[in-house]
């Protein structure tokens, strides 16, 4: 048996525990994968002795490494994590290993599990020799557990060994709760059986089935919790809450509910858990077993129904803590524990005060909140509860969502109700006036009752906009008045868009008008950008059929459809829109000068949806200069431009002038709006993604996360600006080298944006080239390829080789075919790329020695070591002296390719 020992490492502001398997620097946990901890480990063990790649590619990845650069990336991770300083001390000898360089300090932490019974590998199961003990699982209340194997099936089975009459108390009360749990619910998948046992001679065991690894240890492994998305993290949840609420069901706790005690194995496309260990279970109703005719083998009374505090003090509610008897709702402590450790996708995390900044979901805030509330009586009544809330959370979230559309449907009924109200004064001071006039002449007579019939027409418009808000648009929302409870705000709206042309056409045109102009601002405001610009155009033709056309309302609409067509990537659409408001401006500035402001920002947005930064960023100041200037704007006019040029300054690369302008607009915006308003959080969002770009990704995050779960709340998980916000908190993930969260969530934002914009969103589209880009830098090139060719697949139709994004997506798809050896594939790509259009996607100084090196490559992988060579050595100049296998295309990285092909060269010349 391996009885190596551990130890704590120490080397300037870093700890390494080897028996937990956890680095802290200064003093503070730090998420890490785990290769780069592998690596760690191995340089650690030989400090200030050179670490060849050749072994740590066999003692990390077996002898199997998935990419070139998986090393690489590995390593500058770990720099990364360290920090400048503890992470310079790793030292690259090129092409051929690592070197941690300093003093370390280390101190015993414990050794390798050693059996005090005289067990061994290899032995005989006492008392059951056909079964041969193969490892050590672990201690488990004073006992040692084995795995151990059948000599000729190779069936596995769990064996709980104990050497005193005190240690097997747990075991024979393990025993009965497992024999009332069988006889009352019947064989169950989700708890381990209890096959055997010998309580007669030592040692004494209980003979268990094999139930897959534990969680903790599953979670901590490569492909384990960290590659699951959080639906796949919640169905496992639900199968734990559904077999402790089956054992509730009888009267059984578990009491030590703990990743240690939940097993997971295989099973089809997914996976099966079960508890294990009622070793500290209690039964509820002890008579049960005299019932059933089982004796209560490790249960006394007392120990059913007593206080105490066994279980693992981490998941152990506060009011056994404080000596009250367990209960239910102290399992239900536990589980909403686990179940905030299993979203977080961390199983040692602690429920620390300001956890649900960890949680971008409010609705799984409010489920863990409500099942480890510190007081029982405010906890949910049952696991049952919380298992319902879980599966419940889609309509849970649709019915808040439709309350928030009705709160934004009436806003604007009242904005309507309240021009048609405007006029009735003018109604009434002509019916004084006529009535004044009666009896003078025949003539005024007859104006009199003309005008009294235009005053009823005017009434009964208005009548009719009260009926056509209440009950075609407000009331087809309401699932009282529609019957249909599944029915939103969007939805109402788009079928009570007919009635407008069937009620006002005839009657009352301007109406009409004046309608569809407010139902094309309440779906953009609703993210329904096909709709409103649909509306938008039927506004603008019933206008134009007026004697006198209002041309402010025209410029208004116009100016608001080219924005719903840029953000649907109908940009020549959209060109065209802006173009028809030009001739009309110079008349409509001087008495309406905001109308200037909102076309520069129309023009902004077209501009920045084509990646065109410097033309939208000249738009973006001459707003941000008129409006200082007007000072009755409207705030959200005001800050929307501010914001907008803050964000074009950041895409710049600006980021001191973003942040100075997103800190004053937050501070205005907290002030005004207050600190729970969806536009404070969208700039709190804001603000972290320019820190992030920055660098500051530390100070990004906890803004980050506080973001997402306020734009949740306020505005739904499926709004443009929460999947906005999320795909910055995916950057962040990025730029912490955090690749393989970055790529499922920058994913999980690309398909919430085709489902609400279409394939062709150019939003969507670089989220999907985010999502490749993680995904290959994580380490899976062929992983990465499809995702690539699905991106740039959406681009055609809408977009011309030329244009910024396709480059950007064909120069990264290129590097990964040439990772993969896919030469013939990959060159076609780089054909005709553009160190202009390429910096315009992404803004970088070194595009040509970028180019350069792929080219390079290419070369080498087609037969030509010779043009690749001086390709390769162009690139190592205009790169320069970055920090060796710190970036995307590091010295070190050039120099191994340059090597391989001055080698070829030299094979081919006879050298």
């Amino acid at each position: 048996m391996d009885s190596r020992p551990l130890y704590h490492y120490r080397f300037g502001n870093a700890e390494f525990d080897e028996a937990r398997f956890e680095l802290r620097v200064a003093g503070l946990p730090v998420d890490l994968e785990q290769r780069p901890l592998q690596v760690l480990t191995a340089l650690l063990r030989h400090p200030d002795e050179v670490v060849t790649r050749e072994e740590l590619f066999e003692t990390v990845w077996a002898g199997r490494p998935t990419v070139d650069n998986v090393l690489a990336n590995a390593v500058a991770k770990l720099r990364k994590a360290l920090g400048p300083e503890d992470g310079s001390r790793i030292v690259t000898l090129p092409r051929v290993g690592y070197r941690l360089t300093g003093p370390v300090e280390r101190a015993a932490a414990g050794r390798r599990l050693v059996s005090r019974m005289d067990l061994a590998a290899g032995l005989p199961v006492p008392g059951c020799e056909h079964f041969l003990l193969e490892a050590q699982l672990g201690p488990s209340h004073g006992s040692e557990v084995w795995l151990a194997r059948h000599g000729k099936t190779g069936e596995a089975r769990v064996y709980k060994f104990s050497g005193d009459g005190e240690r097997l108390t747990s075991l024979k009360r393990e025993a009965t709760i497992y024999r009332l749990l069988r006889e009352t619910l019947g064989e169950r998948d989700d708890l381990v059986r209890v096959i055997d046992w010998n309580f007669e001679t030592a040692p004494f065991y209980l003979e268990c089935e094999y139930g897959g690894h534990n969680l903790a240890d599953w979670a901590a492994g490569d492909g384990g919790l960290a590659e699951l998305p959080l639906e796949r993290r919640l169905a496992l949840f639900l199968q734990i809450a559904d077999a402790v609420a089956a054992a509730h069901g009888v009267g059984v706790l578990h009491k030590d509910l703990k990743p240690a005690n939940l097993l997971i194995t295989p099973r089809g496309d997914g996976w099966q858990i079960r508890i294990a260990d009622f070793g500290s279970g209690r039964l509820l109703e002890p008579g049960r077993l005299e019932e059933l005719g089982i004796t209560g083998l490790g249960l006394t009374v007392t120990q059913a129904v007593s206080a105490d505090t066994s279980g693992t003090l981490a998941y152990l509610a506060p009011e056994l803590l404080a000596g009250q008897p367990p209960t239910v709702k102290s399992d239900l402590y536990a589980l909403g524990l686990l179940l905030y450790q299993l979203v977080v996708g961390d199983l040692r995390r602690p429920l620390a005060p300001g956890w649900e900044q960890d949680l971008p979901d409010d609705l799984l805030c409010e489920d863990i909140a409500a099942a480890t509330d510190g007081t029982p009586e405010r906890r949910l009544a049952s696991v049952d509860a919380l298992g319902e809330r879980l599966r419940r959370r889609a309509e849970r979230r649709a019915e808040r969502d439709r309350l928030h559309e009705a709160e934004i449907t009436r806003l604007t009924a009242q904005r309507l109700l309240e021009r048609n109200r405007a006029r009735r004064p003018w109604i009434a001071a002509a019916g004084l006036l006529l009535v004044a006039g009666l009896g003078t002449t025949l003539w005024q007579f007859r104006q009199a009752e003309q005008a009294r019939d235009r005053a009823q027409r005017e009434t009964d418009v208005a009548q009719a906009v009260n009926r056509f808000m209440t009950d075609d648009l407000i009331g087809a929302a309401n699932p009282a008045v529609a019957g249909n409870s599944e029915v939103t705000m969007k939805a109402a709206a788009r079928a009570a868009i007919p009635k407008i042309d069937a009620e006002f056409t005839v009657s009352a045109p301007m109406v009409q008008a004046q309608l569809h102009h407010a139902m094309q601002e309440l779906l953009s405001r609703l993210s329904d950008h096909r709709g409103a610009a649909e509306e938008g155009r039927r506004a603008i033709a019933a206008y134009s059929r007026l004697r006198a056309p209002d041309p402010l309302a025209l410029a208004e609409i116009r100016i608001r459809l080219a924005a719903d067509l840029a953000d649907l990537s109908r940009h020549d659409e959209a060109v065209a829109v802006l173009e028809q408001v030009r001739p009309t401006l110079p008349r409509l500035v001087k008495q309406y000068p905001k109308v200037q402001v909102e076309y520069w920002s129309a023009w902004s947005d077209v501009e920045g949806d084509r990646l065109r930064l410097n033309k939208s960023l000249a738009y973006d100041r001459k707003a941000w200069a008129m409006v200082q200037t007007l000072p009755q704007a409207p705030a959200d006019l005001r800050d929307g431009i501010e914001f907008n040029l803050s964000d074009t300054l950041r895409m710049l690369g600006q980021y001191a002038q973003s942040e100075s302008l997103l800190r004053d607009l937050l501070a205005r915006r907290t002030r005004r709006l207050g600190a729970q308003h969806a536009q404070t959080y969208y700039t709190m969002a804001a603000l972290g993604n320019t820190l992030a770009a920055a660098g500051s990704v530390e100070s990004a995050m906890p803004l980050l996360t506080t973001a997402i779960a306020g734009l949740t709340k306020t505005l739904g998980a499926e709004h443009r600006r929460t999947l906005l916000a999320k795909g910055v908190l995916a950057n962040t993930y990025f730029l912490r080298a955090r690749f393989d969260r970055a790529a499922d969530l920058y994913g999980q934002v690309a398909d919430s944006l085709v489902r609400k914009y279409g394939g062709g969103s150019t939003a969507a589209i670089s989220q999907r080239l985010n999502a490749a880009v993680s995904t290959e830098y994580a380490g899976d090139a062929l992983a990465a390829e499809p995702i690539y060719r699905r991106a740039l697949a959406a681009t055609r139709g809408i977009l011309d080789e030329n244009a910024p994004l396709v480059q950007s997506i064909r120069y990264h798809m290129a590097s990964c075919l040439l990772d993969l050896k896919r030469p013939g594939e990959a060159a076609p790509l780089l054909a005709g790329l553009q160190v202009g259009q390429l910096n315009l996607s992404e803004p970088e100084p070194d595009w040509n020695g970028r180019l350069a090196f792929q080219s390079g490559r290419l070369a080498l992988q087609t037969g030509h070591p010779r043009r690749a060579v001086q390709l390769l050595e162009t690139a190592e100049k205009l790169i320069g002296a970055n920090e060796p296998d710190g970036g995307e295309i590091s010295l070190s990285l050039i120099r191994d390719r340059l090597q391989a092909a001055r080698i070829a060269v030299a094979g081919l010349t006879g050298r």
